[in-house]
């Protein structure tokens, strides 16, 4: 038809059903002589539902071949029998049309032409029109039930992953359906772009959705075709894509809409503007634009502008991409705003809820408020445990790890972090850089070294410059200064490069003045210096000082344990046993990181003839700081005392590259001295008493 409309042969059937069923009875002469018509009245409706099943699950399943088939059977039927039931009117009542007579109340009464011919002609019409083209339509059928058939079998073959011949069977089907007998039909390739996607075939994936383009364009194809592309190289064939998608329908939205995303990538942000506009335009006011906007803006570091936008983008709970940037507008802004509500913890998470839980971590974390980091430690574990989550796993228990940091769970952060920390990938090195940094805060600055060095082992370059500050910059001095900047030029990495020039400036920032770390480092050592030299009252005084300091200052500024530590020193002065016993253990249970409270700790328990609880304290201490020598020398000779000589003579190994001569030597000897007294101890307590005469 004309302006570009068309009329689809299928809308013809409904009339020709009803007018081929309220004319049964005016037909009947032509068939009465070997079909009743009270047999030819239920026949032709149940062959008519037969049919209206058929057509109907070719629609439900979007079959394009049998659609295909069916609307081209149905055109070419009703023109061929029509023309031949023309043909027929005309041979046998010309001659009564012309004298303007009734004819249709005779009209199944011929007198020339039997009606039977009517059928021949137009059944043979069809025929040799097949014949001719060889069989177009029988093709159609047969990619349709292709179609089908390869349906069925990679719903079989996604059942059992295991079975690879299923799934090589389905392809085939797709095969003979969209290479043979319909060529690049979309359900076949369609079918087959799925069956690749299960199977992680990208490439293979992208060459069938590409396939399903080439007879036209088709916006959800081209949107799934666009999402893959998602690599930096496929920038220009995506654009492409997009392109083709858009000339053909200009006005869609959602094509609009990823085609500003997809300059994103690029730096024309120009054109991401423009299309942003285009989209706003299509769709004033929706969701995906005021999200898109907004996260343009931010990624423009266009802050009060962002401001603005989100001021006046009021989104609701089922708006979750949209709440997510507006809490990273709160982040980036320092905007005060209350947290908003965790999700159920039965919910499986996407893409825009996870951000949104992301941002809310963030949020709760900046907000330092522990009972509410705890409170969402949990619903985090509630929500990683759920099997639907699990693209999310790594990502929800490094946010519990945080949030436990956070929340002052210095031990079960670290513990939480450890599975993440393990391997040696980039991600992993990033997790070790996190960790390296936690290790930094606590003063432990070998352990510290030694983990920044594991993380640029494993492809995280960014832990170069943190690597270098802590093994030249601590403790700070002219000549560690000096070598720092000596080591940052020798630096070839460019993604280490980037990072140079910001750590020297905050070199240059602290022989300036001093920061709040550093007086919070100067504060635990005048801790740490009264509580070994016994002074009872200068210790009280500075403990309540530090006490203030941490409540009004960074609660991590003071690295952990050196309070713990001074307050069990103070209590045993005080002559408060319980008190003292009780704090040393918190040490070893909480902090077992910091190195001179467990050494004071262990040196406690050995006062204490508790062994076992000075060899497991430092134990606990090596595991957190395995590079300390103090520790390792106090473990080898607790490991005497509680009877474990074999252990402690594994550790004397390699303490000696650590140890001078005669430091190890008289290692050695204080060793063999505990030993001996433990065995003397040993055997008195075996020794039976003598009886008495």
């Amino acid at each position: 038809m004309g302006a570009g409309l068309h009329l689809d042969p299928l809308l013809l059937l409904l009339p020709a059903v009803l007018m081929g069923g309220l004319g049964l009875r005016e037909r009947a002469p032509s068939y009465a002589g070997w079909l009743p018509y009270a047999a030819a009245r239920p026949l032709y409706w149940l062959l008519v539902a037969a049919s209206a099943g058929a057509l109907s699950y070719a629609l439900a399943t979007a079959n394009t071949p049998l659609l295909t088939a069916a609307r081209t059977f149905s055109g070419q039927t009703l023109l061929a029998v029509g023309a031949a039931f023309f043909l027929y009117v005309l041979v046998n009542f010309g001659t009564l049309i012309r004298q303007r007579l009734r004819v249709y109340r005779v009209v199944f009464e011929p007198r020339r032409l039997p009606f039977y011919l009517v059928y021949i002609l137009g059944i043979g019409s069809l025929f040799l029109y097949e014949l001719r083209s060889n069989w177009p339509l029988l093709n159609l059928v047969q990619a349709g039930q292709y179609n089908q058939l390869g349906d069925l079998t990679r719903q079989q073959s996604e059942a059992r992953p295991d079975d690879l011949p299923l799934a090589l069977l389905a392809e085939r089907y797709y095969a003979e359906s969209g290479d043979v007998l319909d060529r690049f039909n979309r359900p076949a390739q369609l079918g087959r772009a799925a069956l690749y996607r299960f199977r992680s075939q990208r490439q293979n994936e992208l060459n069938a959705l590409r396939r399903a383009l080439l007879r036209g364009p088709d916006e959800k194809v081209s949107l799934h075709l666009n999402a893959l592309l998602s690599e930096p190289t496929d920038f220009l064939d995506a654009l492409e894509v997009l392109r083709q998608a858009r000339r053909a329908a200009p006005r869609r939205f959602a094509l609009t809409s990823d085609m500003a995303q997809l300059f994103t990538r690029s730096a024309l942000t120009d054109s991401v503007a423009f299309y942003l506009d285009k989209a706003e335009q299509l769709k004033p006011g929706s969701y995906v634009s005021r999200t898109n906007q907004l996260a343009f803006l931010l990624s423009q570091g266009l802050g009060p502008a962002a401001q603005k936008l989100a001021a006046s983008s009021p989104a609701t709970p089922d708006e979750p991409a949209l709440l997510a940037n507006k809490q990273l507008v709160q982040l980036l802004t320092h905007a005060p705003a209350p947290l908003p509500a965790l999700p159920a913890p039965a919910a499986d998470l996407d893409a825009a809820s996870f951000a949104q839980l992301y941002q809310t971590a963030l949020l709760t974390i900046r907000a330092a408020r522990p009972a509410d980091c705890q409170h969402m430690v949990l619903a985090l574990a509630r929500l990683s445990a759920r099997a639907g989550n699990e693209a999310y796993y790594e990502q929800l228990l490094f946010l519990q790890a945080l949030l436990r940091h956070a929340a002052g769970q210095e031990l079960a952060a670290r513990q939480t972090l450890a599975p993440l920390t393990a391997g040696s990938t980039p991600t992993a090195g990033y997790y070790q850089y996190i960790l390296g940094l936690w290790q930094l805060q606590q003063q432990q600055y070998a352990t510290a070294t030694a983990q920044f060095g594991r993380a640029v082992q494993s492809g995280f370059k960014e832990a170069v410059p943190a690597q270098l500050f802590t093994r030249f910059i601590i403790p700070l001095s002219p000549d560690s200064t000096l070598a720092f900047r000596r080591a940052m030029a020798s630096v070839q990495d460019s993604a280490a490069k980037k990072f140079v020039n910001k750590l020297l400036y905050k070199v240059n920032e602290y022989e300036a003045e001093d920061g709040e770390v550093e007086t919070a480092r100067w504060l635990a050592r005048k801790l740490t210096d009264l509580a070994q030299a016994n002074q009872l009252e200068l210790m009280a005084n500075e403990v309540r000082r530090a006490e203030d300091w941490v409540k009004n200052k960074d609660r991590w500024a003071l690295p952990q344990g050196s309070l713990l530590y001074t307050q069990a020193a103070l209590a045993g002065l005080r002559h408060q046993p319980a008190v003292e016993r009780k704090l040393y253990t918190r040490i070893v249970n909480e902090t077992p990181f910091n190195e001179t409270a467990v050494l004071a700790a262990a040196r406690y328990f050995t006062a204490q003839k508790a062994y076992t609880d000075a060899y497991d304290a430092l134990n606990k201490g090596l595991t957190e700081n395995p590079a300390s020598v103090p520790l390792r020398q106090a473990y080898v000779l607790a490991a005497a005392d509680a009877g474990l000589a074999d252990l402690g003579q594994s550790a004397l190994g390699p303490l000696r590259p650590h140890l001078s001569p005669a430091a190890y030597a008289n290692l050695l000897s204080q060793f063999a001295a505990h030993q001996a007294a433990h065995a003397a101890a040993a055997a008195s307590f075996d020794q039976p008493p003598v009886p008495a005469r």
